[in-house]
């Protein structure tokens, strides 16, 4: 058996699609899963990405990640510019490990896209207005993501843009006042000025939208990360650099004296102002970039505002307007205590019924029996049983993004639409 056939195998380990899809390469391998293209054979060969999310019970962070991404993007089926879940498929057994999602297929995404070619402005433009136009919807149902860099938005040959990769995203339900998060969110280069400065841990939605700030900067370098430190000191002074010294409402909240006295003593104006770094930046642009980059998060542009900035008069007849509620907290109640591997096996089978509502899951259930998969009791608990948000100071730092796919090895020319070209 060749090594691609080896593959294709090894991929469908403990599978049971009914033979509806037809693999045809691996086209990315992380530590978290594996993703596959295939053909969905009954769907006139549609192209689909199979995403297997390898020992999804292993450990309780894992599985957390795991349940609260298919959840959420369950919510978000077909919304505009953000990754959809078309099915999820049924185990073979109670005794599965691994999980299987099938997804939009997306060839590349804007990290490899970035470091092939520097995008020209139609192209930065309309990629932007698709990010800002998914966290809009995002947002609106009190969704975080919380980990937005360019390897977490996927890109076709059509220009059509995708967030993905919701593993450290949280919801804050309905009538709940923003919770306490972890400060350890995002990586470095993208991550929020407040969530470095430790003002607050129950930061807001606006820790996205800079994070969207440092991706327009990275756009417009072409292709180099802009805030590019090496810690959080180096990461401020870089900030200064370009923007200048924090407004004393921001330093003053800041809760190490230490930090507060280094950011204090940056100077007041920045050495290298945006508009000599992107001299080809229109005025409406670089107004936009500065509303993004704000320091103070109750001043920074919305994502549901900034659609509507001027930079994007253009597109005007693109903005969608959708309903979508807020996710109820009874999805999550898996969280509240730690769970047997069992236990997590049945949330994702309960997850699956969604979309297989006639088919019969009993042979996937089981039963709990005395030993658990980890040795000991069936009450004994999973490995790493940490809290949620000290398992994703691990996860934070982690660079592998699971869902973005190799792109082809022909370069391929995408054409921004030409109703959606202008200049401003």
């Amino acid at each position: 058996m060749d090594v691609k056939k080896e593959q294709l195998t090894e991929f469908l380990d403990s599978i049971n699609c009914g033979g509806r899809y037809r693999l045809k390469r691996v086209v990315g391998k992380g530590s978290y899963g594996v993703v596959c293209e295939a053909e969905d054979v009954r769907n006139g060969n549609q192209k689909v990405a199979i995403k297997r999310l390898n020992d999804a019970v292993s450990s309780r962070s894992i599985a957390l990640r795991n349940l609260r991404e298919l959840k959420i993007l369950r919510h978000f089926r077909n919304v505009p510019n953000l990754i959809s879940i078309q099915e999820v498929l049924i185990p073979a057994n109670s005794e599965f490990n691994d999980v299987y999602v099938v997804m939009d297929f997306m060839p590349t995404d804007l990290y490899r896209l970035l470091r092939r070619d520097p995008l020209s402005p139609k192209h930065i433009k309309f990629f932007l207005f698709q990010i800002l136009r998914g966290l809009a919807h995002l947002h609106a149902a009190r969704i975080f993501h919380r980990d937005l860099k360019p390897d977490n938005i996927l890109v076709n040959s059509n220009c059509e843009v995708k967030i993905c990769d919701f593993g450290m995203a949280r919801s804050t339900f309905e009538r709940q006042d923003y919770p306490l998060f972890t400060r350890y969110v995002a990586m470095l280069w993208y991550r929020a000025p407040e969530l470095i400065l430790c003002r607050k841990e129950n930061y807001s939605t606006a820790v996205d939208l800079w994070s969207v700030g440092c991706i327009f900067c990275e756009m417009l370098d072409g292709g180099r990360p802009f805030f590019r430190g090496s810690d959080d000191m180096d990461q401020m002074a870089l900030m200064a650099r370009y923007l200048g010294r924090p407004p004393d409402s921001v330093i003053s909240q800041i809760q190490n004296p230490e930090l507060r006295q280094f950011v204090d003593a940056f100077q007041l104006e920045p050495r290298e102002p945006m508009h000599t770094v992107f001299p080809q930046l229109s005025d409406s642009g670089l107004d936009l970039l500065l509303r993004l980059l704000d320091y103070d998060p109750s001043n920074r542009i919305t994502a549901a505002e900034a659609i509507h900035h001027p930079f994007f008069k253009s597109y005007k007849m693109l903005i969608t307007e959708q309903d979508i509620p807020i996710l109820p907290a009874e999805e999550f109640l898996f969280e509240e205590r730690v769970r047997t591997a069992q236990e997590y096996r049945r949330e994702f089978v309960e997850e699956i019924r969604h979309y297989h509502p006639d088919a019969d899951l009993s042979i996937c259930i089981g039963r709990e029996t005395h030993q658990s998969p980890f040795g000991g009791s069936q009450h004994q608990e999973l490995p790493n049983a940490m809290s949620i948000d000290v398992g994703d100071q691990r996860l934070a730092r982690s660079a592998v993004n699971l869902g973005r796919a190799r792109p082809p090895t022909n370069k391929w020319q995408m054409s921004v639409p030409r109703p959606n070209t202008g200049t401003s």
